[in-house]
């Protein structure tokens, strides 16, 4: 195999793993390339330090897209015609574990951690990972050795400080964008008194704190701010806003755990049916999860989803992979033994004649974002390469020295525009990347209805909004409600699962799917 041949090899870091601080020779994944790149996906759970249950829509799902966006890449056609290396990837999962995460990172830099021989001096780029609070730490690392950092889904204010943060970008929007987007929507219907809800981690704590900056420049008044801590009932915190306040309206920034915890446990609140309008933050996007067995109960809910598409061609390629017979990715049996309901586990024998079909798992956003983001250190090495090594460049030329060329790697990619996979234009802004938003209604009932429903979207700064659509939310859901803002106290709750109620619940969502971001 020529690639490992190459005297100088960039490494995509796809990491799969299984346990959380050791044990990472069990399994790995080996993409063959020339040139590889670095990603971070939480294939599964943490459970009590190790790895738990496998995440069969976001984590797994998102490996998956990385390893479709490769395959694309390595086509050598579109965007990729010029290119002159293959670009490889090795990976590991990180268990939604930080110190696993780091514990990764450290071992491929002292040397503790080899794979294929490829050494810390010889990575390029990192892809990922999801959480704001996880991508801070890792850039603190990677920073000192002047690494690209590309996120698919931290969304925190806190990455605006280009200082602190010298090489990050990420492909979706910050939250000071998500915060415009609510209370441009907020003053639209005349909704302009709230309550905040987050949970106690930098992706809540610094939503709330961009929501209200936005907020106050609109006159919408935050009346109360509650924070969720890590223990205590569901009842409690709904027990705690119950009587807080008449205001109606909570604005929330939790994770996509805690929005399904959340629409539980209103659902089983006696009194509450109306008594609330949610909004909630991008966790709750268009997530049938969220609602999956409270369909009636959250009929209103409305949600705000990073703009974009699916992935083209990613249902036919997840429909050729079976059983037994898809070593690229080693957790792919695991999660169609999960999904089909067999193996030892459900003492069910697996067989390899089934397809994994769309109906079978929940593709969000971010997939898409993978795929951003590959494309986007891709391009930023091939376009160094082919500064240092001259156009139509074959392979790695003797004058390409990894350590030399971090910080040629950064600014090459921050400053790259190119059609995405979806074919949608993308380029970042600052650090951060272009897309706005789409909003979003569910509908809970009649039957033949249920689903989300587009009724209009936020972009350039621009919200547009249908004058029926306003209408009609301020005449159903907040209609003769007045209350006199107060001082805006903070209140702590004891729940890492709270929030407002439902019924006729609006909750504005705008698209991260798990980790506090």
């Amino acid at each position: 195999m020529h690639w490992i041949q190459k005297t100088m090899r960039v490494y995509m870091l796809f990491f799969l793993g299984c346990t959380l601080t050791s044990g990472y020779e069990n399994t790995s994944v080996v993409i063959p390339g020339d040139v590889y790149i670095a990603g971070l996906f939480d294939i599964h759970d943490n459970l009590q330090g190790s790895c738990g249950e496998i995440r069969v829509n976001a984590g797994f799902l998102y490996s998956e897209a990385f390893i479709f966006a490769l395959d694309k890449i390595n086509s050598k056609t579109g965007l990729f015609k010029n290119l002159g290396v293959r670009i490889g990837g090795l990976g590991f999962d990180t268990c939604r574990s930080i110190d696993r995460t780091e514990k990764i990172l450290m071992d491929i830099q002292d040397g503790t951690l080899v794979i294929e021989g490829v050494t810390f001096d010889e990575i390029g780029g990192v892809i990922g990972p999801s959480s704001s609070t996880y991508s801070s730490r890792v850039h603190q690392f990677l920073k000192r050795y002047n690494v690209t950092q590309i996120s698919y889904a931290s969304t925190s204010t806190m990455f605006k400080d280009t200082e602190k943060y010298p090489y990050f970008l990420t492909t979706v929007p910050l939250d000071d964008k998500q915060a415009k987007a609510m209370t441009k929507m907020l003053h639209n219907v005349k909704w302009t008194n709230v309550l905040t809800l987050s949970d106690n981690y930098t992706y809540g704590l610094n939503g709330v704190e961009a929501f209200k900056t936005e907020a106050e420049k609109l006159g919408i008044c935050v009346e109360q701010s509650f924070v969720l801590d890590k223990d205590g009932s569901p009842a409690e915190v709904v027990d705690k806003i119950l009587k807080a306040t008449k205001t109606p309206v909570v604005v929330t920034f939790t994770d996509f755990d805690d929005a399904i915890k959340i629409m539980r446990a209103f659902h089983e609140t006696e009194n509450t049916c109306g008594d609330f309008v949610l909004i909630g933050s991008e966790a709750w996007a268009d997530s049938e999860a969220i609602v999956e067995g409270v369909e009636q109960s959250s009929d209103g809910l409305i949600t705000m989803n990073i703009l974009g598409s699916e992935i083209p061609g990613f249902v036919d390629a997840m429909k050729q992979k079976r059983y037994g017979q898809y070593p690229t990715n080693p957790y792919f049996d695991a999660y169609y033994e999960d999904v089909m309901k067999c193996g030892e586990r459900y003492q069910n024998e697996c067989t390899n004649d089934t397809s994994i079909t769309p109906d079978m798992y929940e593709l969000d956003i971010f997939a898409t974002h993978v795929t951003i983001a590959t494309y986007a250190m891709a391009l930023g090495i091939h376009q160094v390469l082919t500064s240092v090594c001259g156009q139509g460049y074959s392979g790695i030329c003797s004058d390409f020295k990894m350590t030399e060329q971090r910080e040629k790697i950064f600014q090459f990619t921050k400053d790259i525009k190119f059609n995405d996979i979806t074919g949608t234009s993308f380029e970042f802004i600052g650090n951060q990347g272009n897309q706005g938003y789409e909003i979003l209604r569910y509908h809970g009932y009649p039957l033949n209805r249920r689903g989300y429903k587009r009724i209009g979207k936020y972009s350039n700064e621009e919200l547009q909004f249908t004058t029926l659509t306003a209408k009609g939310l301020t005449d159903t859901y907040y209609k003769d409600i007045v209350s006199e803002c107060s001082s805006g106290a903070i209140v702590t709750s004891s729940s890492i699962v709270s929030a407002t109620a439902l019924c006729t619940l609006l909750a504005i969502s705008l698209g991260l799917s798990y980790s506090q971001y």
